[in-house]
Formats: C-alpha cells, structure tokens, sequence
C-alpha cells in the first residue's frame, strides 16, 4: 500500500510538472506570436509610411528647386531650421521650406518619413526646448514624433 501511494504522487507529480511545461509551451508560443506580429506591423507600417511619403516627397524636390531659384534672384532664405523631440527624446534638428504657405514650408518632413526619422501617423512635433525635457514622461521618451 505504502508503495502505491508514493507511486500516485509520483504520477501526480508527473502531471504537475507535464501541466507546467505545456503552460510554459503556450506561453512562450504566445509571446513569439505576439513578437513576429508586433515586428510584421512595424515593417508594415514603415512600407506605408514611405509608399504615402514617396509623391510627397518628390514633390518637395521639385519645390526646393523653385525656392532655390527664388534664392538665386531675390537672396531670400530657402530653408528655415526648427528642432523638435525625436525618439525617446532626442533631439532632432528639422529643415523646413521658408515659404508663407504652411503646406508648402512642411513637404520637406516627407523626406524625413522616408528615411525614417518621422513617421505619418504618431504624436504631434514639439518644439525641442532642454526645460521641457522631464525623465519618465513616457509619452514623450517612448513614442516617435
């Protein structure tokens, strides 16, 4: 009798552990799931982000090249300077048309898409500023302009 018992916790035991490795099994799956998903999404939406930004950007060449002409003839700036938060605070130096039309003087942040230093959709550009900059603002530190 002695025996049979300590067989049953045996098996028991067995069961535990086995239930153990099958949780383990689910949960690391999961979490390898959730990865290879989140990392898809992010190329996807890097591939849209640069396929939305393309037109746009070409268009800004095509701009700059009018502005630079301006340059040539009247002697006006073609580009003004503004440094924003980046990723994870950083900060990140932007170069902007001079022009009145606020359409016009933000085609160049297309370029930044495609290279990937901006993206389409996220949280708005904020004026870089050191007194601003506050250690565990999340939202600031961990999202990218």
């Amino acid at each position: 009798m002695k025996t049979d018992r300590n067989y049953d916790d045996l098996n028991s035991l067995e069961q535990i552990i086995e239930k153990g490795r099958k949780k383990r099994f689910w949960t690391m799956l999961s979490f390898r799931l959730k990865k290879l998903v989140y990392g898809f999404l992010k190329i996807l939406q890097r591939l849209i982000s640069f396929c939305l930004s393309l037109p746009f950007a070409l268009l800004a060449i095509l701009t700059g090249l009018g502005l630079l002409i301006r340059k040539i003839f009247t002697g006006k700036k073609t580009f003004k300077k503004q440094e924003i938060f980046g990723r994870d605070a950083l900060k990140l130096t932007l170069y902007k048309f001079n022009s009145q039309s606020r359409w016009i003087s933000i085609l160049p942040l297309f370029m930044y898409a495609i290279l990937g230093k901006l993206q389409l959709i996220g949280v708005g550009i904020r004026n870089y500023d050191d007194r601003a900059r506050v250690i565990g603002d999340s939202f600031l530190f961990n999202n990218k302009p």
